[in-house]
C-alpha cells in the first residue's frame, strides 16, 4: 500500500478521534472566542452575524462564571496568603 495513502487514512482517523474529544471542543471554542474578540476590537464589521452571536454568547457565559467565581477566588487567595 502506498505510504501517502496510509498517512492520509491515519490522519483522517486521528481527526475523527480528536473531533470527539471534549478537550478539543473546549480548546476550539476558546480559540474561536479569542479570535473573534480580537477581530471585534479592531475590525468589527468583518464578523458575520453568526460569528458575532457566538462571540457575544461566549462573552456572556464567561462574565457570568467570572462573577460567580470571584468570591471563591478571593477567599482562596486570602487563605493562601495566610500560609
Amino acid at each position: 500500500m502506498n505510504k501517502v495513502l496510509v498517512w492520509l487514512i491515519l490522519k483522517e482517523l486521528l481527526f475523527e478521534l480528536f473531533s470527539l474529544d471534549p478537550f478539543w471542543l473546549i480548546a476550539k471554542a476558546t480559540t474561536l472566542y479569542h479570535l473573534y474578540r480580537t477581530i471585534n476590537e479592531h475590525q468589527p464589521q468583518l464578523l458575520s452575524e453568526k460569528e458575532k452571536n457566538f462571540y457575544l454568547r461566549t462573552k456572556n457565559i464567561r462574565s457570568f462564571f467570572a462573577k460567580k467565581l470571584k468570591p471563591l477566588r478571593e477567599k482562596l487567595r486570602s487563605i493562601i496568603k495566610k500560609f
